[in-house]
């Protein structure tokens, strides 16, 4: 059975990465899912929601083959072997940290959601803009809330630039991966293209890009009260006062052909 990958979250991120890797990997499908529907119907139409150049051509070559555009994230979740996170992170509006740090909730949510759906091992790829050890509050979160699945969680975050996000996810000048280092994961890591810098790192440890706003997030709000990331933001990743963060697009990294058993 062919690997199956879906994206919650339909945006400037998931979009156009996933219609790269559906338009790279014919026999793997892709399905990005959102719960706003306006979105998605946007995504399933000839003017899409997001523009990037080549980005139209990239959509339609692979749309109904192995790429779909859907509303039932859960049933995405269920049937995929890798799961992306591509959730909106506004800036905090309250609290501490409040106009400088990023409001994990949609995070919290989209996890939360994942541990009641998942059966089986799972590969989770966060490629939100989220503070170091985001990653690691996810996994808690997972853990802590999920019956029968098992799951790894890996961060790759993004290097686009708007403009050339079509061309800089064709040829990204470098990749980074952090995730737990697992005896399966190492082999299957080397299969990186040897001509792209690849970075693999134990925690996530990347600088804030600043960008254009995003749409804002339909992603379910967090039902109740978790295993969340501190409340105290990372220096890292306080963004400084008039700055907005939402913006980061990707390089493409390897997909695995298959999900190790757990």
């Amino acid at each position: 059975m062919s690997p199956s990958i879906c994206c919650l979250g339909a945006g400037y991120v998931g979009g156009p990465t996933m219609a790269k890797i559906a338009a790279k990997c014919p026999d793997i499908r892709v399905t990005v899912t959102d719960p706003n529907e306006k979105r998605i119907a946007a995504w399933n139409s000839d003017a899409l929601p997001v523009y990037e150049p080549g980005l139209q051509e990239v959509v339609e070559s692979a749309r109904g083959r192995n790429l779909f555009f859907s509303t039932d994230v859960r049933k995405a979740i269920r049937e995929a072997d890798i799961i992306f996170v591509s959730v909106g992170t506004p800036t905090k509006t309250y609290g501490v940290g409040a106009g400088r740090a990023a409001d994990l909730k949609y995070i919290e949510s989209a996890a939360r959601m994942i541990a009641e759906e998942a059966e089986g091992p799972k590969i989770i790829v966060e490629k939100s803009t989220i503070p170091v050890k985001t990653a690691e509050a996810m996994l808690t979160i997972l853990r802590s809330n999920s019956k029968n699945g098992t799951f790894q969680v890996l961060s790759n975050p993004e290097f686009l630039a708007e403009g050339t996000a079509i061309e800089d996810l064709e040829n990204p000048d470098r990749v980074l991966i952090g995730g737990e280092q697992t005896p399966r994961a190492w082999p299957q890591s080397r299969k990186s293209s040897p001509s792209t810098p690849v970075g693999f790192l134990g925690k996530r440890s990347s600088p804030p890009i600043s960008g254009p706003p995003s749409s804002p997030s339909s992603w379910p709000m967090p039902s109740s009260p978790s295993a969340s990331p501190p409340s105290t933001p990372s220096p890292h990743f306080v963004r400084p006062p008039g700055q907005t963060l939402m913006r980061w697009p990707v390089p493409l990294a390897r997909i695995p052909a298959s999900v190790p058993s757990s």
